[in-house]
């Protein structure tokens, strides 16, 4: 009687279990025929050195580079929070604390919320910010909100020589905001700048004048002069920094997508399934990045104080 029944019990485990792979294999293959693939294998847009790494990851947490030395790129960007700040908009130059024991004392309210810079260094991810409104193409050409990194013959060429990922472009412009890094216009000399390329002279003159930072300048581009140092150089070690430390490519979907079908849970397969079929979410969200990195109307009302619209954040 015990064997008869173990037998049963086998015989339903082994239907089960043959039933389980069989939807397995059909998801994975869903998500592969609309571009879905694992990024175990995927490349950094760039050629990481120890020495860059070293210099963005000191720049990243360093306060130097803000108007009134006050804020750094780590405080919206937790490494310990997901690369954000667990906030719906975060708190810039000015606030005091981290997270959501931010305080918002002098500081004003930054109109989006800090978005994750996981894998944004990967080849094929063209685009970041919540509007897109930085991208590099794959032959090197940038799109910012400054003109002069702009174009086939960009009149900063000597700043975009240096950027190899978006991750360094991006890196650019939280300084040059005077809600996010640069201070309120009277309260430093970054603030009271006439452009963007004062900016960026005044804060790479800041860093360079510190002797610990000139020996990981020399150390990261040993072939270049200090006094040639410019901050596309500082952007992109940040930008290296980030696009090491901050990779995300072994995750359990991405051993599935390899064909490694139980290394998602049965929860986590209905959920796929749901993400692939009836809720249809993959007809938009499809590719290596889950997104064609464009913008699209969805019709969502608008919620949050908005980047330049005090009603409708076209962003």
């Amino acid at each position: 009687m015990i064997f008869f029944t173990l037998l049963i019990l086998f015989f339903i485990s082994f239907s089960s279990f043959a039933h389980s792979r069989k939807d397995r294999l059909t998801l994975r293959e869903d998500f592969l025929s609309y571009g879905v693939k694992s990024l175990i294998k995927q490349k950094n847009n760039f050629k990481p050195t120890q020495e860059k790494f070293e210099l963005g990851r000191n720049l990243f947490f360093d306060k130097i580079i803000s108007g009134n030395k006050n804020i750094s790129c780590a405080t919206c960007h937790r490494p310990s929070m997901g690369t954000g700040d667990f906030l719906p908009v975060s708190i810039g130059e000015g606030g005091q604390g981290f997270g959501t024991n931010r305080k918002i004392k002098n500081a004003r309210l930054i109109p989006r919320n800090a978005p994750p810079i996981f894998n944004r260094a990967l080849v094929g991810h063209t685009t970041v910010m919540w509007d897109g409104r930085i991208s590099r193409s794959n032959d090197g050409i940038f799109k910012t909100p400054e003109p002069g990194l702009n174009g086939n013959s960009p009149r900063l060429s000597h700043i975009t020589r240096q950027l190899e990922s978006t991750l360094a472009a991006q890196a650019l412009f939280p300084v040059t905001s005077h809600d996010e890094m640069r201070g309120l216009k009277g309260t430093n000399e970054l603030a009271d700048a006439k452009s963007n390329q004062e900016v960026w002279k005044k804060v790479t003159k800041r860093v360079v004048a510190i002797r610990s930072y000139r020996l990981l300048i020399e150390q990261a581009y040993p072939n270049q002069r200090t006094d040639k140092i410019n901050f596309g150089h500082l952007a992109n070690a940040i930008g290296t920094y980030e696009g090491i430390a901050f990779r995300s490519i072994n995750t359990a979907f991405d051993r599935f997508m390899l064909g490694q079908l139980y290394e998602l849970s049965d929860s986590q397969v209905r959920g796929a399934k749901l993400f692939a079929g009836k809720a249809r979410c993959i007809e938009c969200h499809n590719g290596p990045f889950l997104s064609d990195f464009k913008s699209h109307s969805l019709a969502v009302p608008h919620i949050g104080p908005g980047k330049s619209e005090s009603s409708n954040d076209r962003g």
